[in-house]
């Protein structure tokens, strides 16, 4: 786990130097800051002096305001460094996803994916930078301490040891339990939260047909179990934590007790016992700091094996050659299957420049299926082979290809937010002086470049949207132009003039076209039924 996150620390590695150094110098202050107020009140007892109490009171302001200042920076640095490493885990885990094979994700609660992502990250991030910072300083602490103590009471001393060695006892027997309890909660939580975003995010929906008891109905259900879960969990972590507030609460009582009966004895002064009272707290802080350390590294193993499961996630390997030109695409033997079912069987095609493919088929009969494998999207699930210009899919740099040469249309074109213009004009490769002819259709007037678009194109109507899908598509000019239900939405003016202008373009570039409707098919040079 942790060289992980070193690869993201490093990012920040000179930032978070000087939040170490700061760290250390703070708790300096604190290790000396008993000292000096023991060793004050042992000299007031014996000879009482208005200068020597202002020098102890100047040098524990200085030390204060001190303090004060370095608590500030650390906070600025550690929210900064915080942040920038959960952004730069969440990056590395997005960009992952970016490549994953589509039939991997395509089932997932993206809501739930995204708040156990943000969640993991933070809390992965959180700890390493507690544990890199702490762990030495709180050891540092315990260590002296404990010898300060040793040199001055051996019996507390040895009394604190045996008290160390029970938690670490404690730790060994819940350890399991802890990241069980752990997983249980995280998982519960993430899930509650994928439902509840569906709720919002379905309004339409709930309102057209009137579901909204359906729906609060299913929120409560889930909520139970995600409440259940929660009491469940947390009833152990309470359970841990109050074995912990036992251990510490009958230590101090033992210690003042102890440390008590020898000040009245006279065998230590007050100042002493100050001392004493207060490095025996920073011990016990140190233990318990440990104690939970253990626990909370069980929580951040939990968070980082549930991004290690997106991480490892199979992804799309490209091959390494390009092809400048796409002139032929041919299908052999090729099959496909989703569990027991079977989508496609022993297809031999050909597609070659110069014309127009319809793919026809009733709904479920693998339409899509066959496109997706046609552009790279699904390269380990199919038998069969495919190849572009003779040369096999597995060997071909599809990203590139796919980047340059495939422009295409989805069944549900995605509209971001931004204006018509970024929808339409995505990268360099697109140009507008491809797209010129489309302006002079009326049912286009609407549509200004420099128009906002928010909230996935809401206020858009759903031609408008295919419009802009179309227009991305042209826009690009590239040899392969695949169409999955370009029509959806259109009005008849502008299927007709689509049909036109894909005649119009057939010459030089292979266009498949995914359709059910009938005056689509009488552009189709040749149709694949499936």
């Amino acid at each position: 786990m942790f060289k992980f996150v070193n690869q993201h620390l490093k990012k920040q590695k000179y930032k978070f130097l000087i939040f170490i150094i700061l760290s250390y110098i703070l708790n300096s202050i604190f290790l000396i800051s008993p000292l000096i107020t023991g060793k004050m009140f042992d000299i007031l007892s014996t000879e009482l002096s208005f200068s020597i109490l202002s020098t102890y009171i100047k040098i524990f302001a200085f030390l204060q305001i001190s303090s004060i200042i370095i608590n500030y920076f650390l906070y600025k640095l550690n929210i900064y460094i915080q942040t920038k490493i959960t952004f730069s885990i969440n990056c590395i885990v997005v960009q992952h996803f970016q490549n994953v094979i589509l039939n991997q994700i395509n089932d997932l609660d993206t809501v739930y994916v995204n708040q156990r992502i943000n969640h993991d990250s933070n809390n992965i991030a959180a700890f390493t930078i507690n544990a890199y910072t702490n762990i030495g300083i709180q050891a540092i602490i315990v260590i002296l301490s404990t010898l300060y103590l040793l040199k001055t009471n051996n019996k507390i001393a040895l009394f604190l040891i045996l008290i160390i060695l029970f938690y670490i006892l404690l730790y060994a027997i819940f350890k399991k339990k802890l990241y069980e309890m752990s997983l249980l909660f995280k998982e519960a939580q993430s899930k509650f939260f994928g439902t509840l975003n569906e709720q919002l995010e379905n309004i339409y929906f709930l309102q057209i047909h009137s579901m909204r008891r359906m729906f609060i109905e299913k929120l409560l259900k889930h909520f139970d179990t995600f409440f259940n879960k929660i009491i469940f969990s947390q009833r152990f972590f309470y359970f841990y934590q109050s074995l912990d507030s036992v251990i510490t609460t009958i230590t101090q009582i033992c210690i003042y007790l102890f440390g008590g009966l020898n000040v009245i004895n006279g065998q230590i002064k007050i100042g002493e016992f100050t001392i004493i009272t207060s490095y025996f707290q920073y011990i016990l802080s140190g233990v318990t700091y440990f104690s939970d350390l253990a626990k909370n590294y069980q929580d951040t193993l939990t968070s980082y094996n549930r991004l290690k499961e997106y991480i490892e996630l199979p992804s799309l390997k490209n091959g390494e050659v390009y092809i400048p030109k796409i002139k032929s695409i041919t299908l052999q033997n090729l099959s496909f299957s989703r569990g027991d079912k079977k989508i496609l069987d022993s297809i031999d095609y050909c597609f070659s420049v110069g014309n127009i493919y319809g793919i026809t088929g009733e709904n479920g009969s693998g339409k899509s299926t066959l496109i997706n494998l046609l552009l790279g999207l699904n390269p380990y699930e199919y038998s069969g082979e495919i190849f572009y210009n003779d040369i096999n899919i597995k060997n071909l740099d599809m990203n590139r290809i796919r980047l340059h040469n495939i422009s295409v249309i989805e069944q549900f074109p995605y509209i971001f937010d931004g204006t018509v213009s970024e929808n339409i004009f995505l990268g360099p490769e697109y140009d507008t002086n491809y797209i010129h002819d489309f302006f002079n259709l009326p049912s286009l007037k609407t549509l200004k470049m420099d128009q906002t678009i928010y909230k996935d194109g809401h206020t858009l109507s759903g031609g408008e949207k295919q419009k802009i899908a179309l227009l991305r598509l042209f826009a690009k000019n590239t040899e392969l132009l695949v169409l999955d239900e370009p029509t959806n939405f259109l009005d008849t003016s502008t299927v007709k003039f689509l049909k036109k202008y894909l005649i119009s373009q057939k010459s030089n570039k292979i266009i498949i076209i995914s359709s059910h409707n009938k005056e689509m098919k009488e552009i189709f040079d040749f149709i694949l039924p499936l």
